[in-house]
């Protein structure tokens, strides 16, 4: 293309475009900076045991950049193994971090579920020194980052550990800011939840004072209920058809919510009532609908009553059954008791 417009000179096939030393790839606060300083303040015994070269065959990656690239890679919200591989091929700062190896995702996989136990402690061990470097302060009652390894940060949350493979947590709280965005720093609570899958972090900016509420607390009375509320609301939408408001008048578009919001009330007094203690005391609606009332059945009509057969064959006859004796069991208004309302 010939134009007498000058442009910035565009080469893309020189030999190089990056510097020879890799420290001058990025910026010189890039996080993956920070990590390959760190990483020798780390202790990965307890990964380094796992290996050992005496049987020959192909020498394993190292512990500390395989270490450092799971960190890394959940820092930015990477954790799929296949796409943390493709990363080490497409993106500058995991080249920076893996010396421009590339462990498959395979690999990446057996390493986190090997080492699922080591790396709780490296979740600890690298907050910790964030701390001590002044990144991540905490408030006055910064407790259980001082004390021994089996206490810590008992004073901000709990911790829930099973030999059987069940999920573990660590709650904190520190306060933050943004280098722009934000006025003044900022109470952050921190949920580092240890799964059969690997780590799953979660943090939560508040408002809400310490003294008010405990970093546990938050989380799990405050915070997961807002998150259980809008999972109740996204339900009724989408089992109970309250997003079906397509009538040209707005009276018929209120009866239709009416009718939904009644559904979906005797539908979870139903849930919580007469299927408490069983497989559906926690399912959803629709599930509710199809597994337990949409079933086949036989009716016969007589003089004096409807005779209505359902199928032996159902699976879930003892849930039914136990659901219809405890709706017989309800207190009905206007009368005495259970014999009153039988047949």
């Amino acid at each position: 293309m010939k134009t007498s417009t000058r442009y910035q000179p565009w080469e893309p096939d020189q030999s190089t475009f990056l510097p020879p030393n890799p420290r001058e790839w990025l910026p010189e606060d890039h996080l993956v900076y920070f990590l390959l300083d760190l990483v020798e303040e780390l202790d990965l015994r307890a990964m380094a045991a796992a290996y050992s070269n005496e049987h020959g065959g192909r020498a394993p990656y190292d512990v500390r950049m395989m270490a450092l690239l799971l960190l890394y890679a959940y820092c930015v919200g990477v954790p799929d193994s296949r796409r943390i591989e493709r990363a080490t091929y497409e993106s500058l700062p995991f080249r920076v971090l893996t010396a421009d190896q590339h462990p498959d995702h395979d690999t990446i996989a057996a390493f986190r579920h090997g080492h699922l136990e080591a790396l709780k402690g490296l979740f600890v061990q690298v907050l910790r020194l964030c701390r001590a470097a002044g990144l991540a302060p905490l408030g006055a009652r910064g407790a259980g980052w001082d004390e021994g390894p089996g206490q810590r940060l008992q004073a901000q949350g709990r911790k829930l550990r099973s030999d059987g493979g069940e999920a573990a947590r660590v709650y904190q709280e520190f306060l933050y800011k943004t280098q722009k965005s934000w006025t003044k720093a900022r109470r952050v609570v921190a949920k580092a939840g240890f799964l059969a899958k690997g780590p799953n972090p979660r943090f939560v900016v508040t408002s809400l004072s310490a003294q008010a509420h405990a970093a546990c607390a938050l989380y799990e009375q405050v915070y997961c209920a807002r998150g259980d509320m809008e999972n109740r609301i996204k339900e009724q939408q989408s089992d109970m058809f309250a997003d079906r408001v397509s009538a040209t008048e707005f009276r018929a578009n209120q009866v239709r919510l009416w009718f939904s919001a009644v559904a979906y009330v005797v539908m979870t007094a139903l849930r919580r009532g007469a299927l408490r203690g069983t497989d559906l005391a926690r399912a959803q609606c629709s599930t509710i609908r199809v597994r337990l009332l949409k079933i086949g059945a036989a009716i016969r009509l007589s003089v004096r009553r409807i005779r209505i057969s359902l199928a032996e064959a159902f699976p879930l006859q003892a849930v039914f059954a136990a659901a219809w004796r405890r709706l017989q069991d309800l207190p009905w208004r206007g009368e005495q008791g259970p014999a009153s309302r039988r047949c």
